[in-house]
């Protein structure tokens, strides 16, 4: 399973911006909006992976989840503080065609590489409010 801490910090502009996309919500609804931008990261990054690189980079992962979807919660007015992920080749297990021997693994249609993820998240988030911090 997937399981993130995140939360409101105390800056004006971050109180501000939860609010406008919060308010009104029912606590189910606003978690469940922010837990699919969350999954939505980390199936993207996931994507690019081998199975290899998930059993040997699962910090690291968690770090590129955390530092990817840090710039969209930010505009929704949170912080993500931790992300945990287990069982991730459950959620990554390869069809295996069992006639022909071959193992298939999904593919993401896009550009994106494991590498990349791996670089950006070496960078600072792009136009995060003021008082943002990893």
């Amino acid at each position: 399973g997937i399981n993130a801490e995140y939360g409101v910090p105390a800056e004006p502009e971050f109180l501000e911006l939860a609010a406008d996309h919060f308010l009104g919500r029912s606590q189910s609804d606003s978690e469940g909006f922010v837990r699919r931008t969350i999954e939505g990261h980390f199936r993207a990054i996931l994507g690019t992976m081998t199975t290899k690189e998930i059993n040997s980079d699962g910090e690291d992962l968690a770090r590129i989840v955390m530092k990817v979807s840090g710039p969209d919660l930010s505009k929704m007015g949170l912080r993500i503080d931790s992300f945990i992920a287990s069982n991730v080749l459950q959620l990554h297990e390869p069809n295996i065609n069992k006639k022909a021997g071959i193992v298939e693994h999904p593919t993401v249609s896009s550009e994106a590489s494991y590498s990349s993820y791996k670089e950006m998240a070496q960078l600072p988030p792009p136009s995060s409010p003021p008082g943002y911090r990893n």
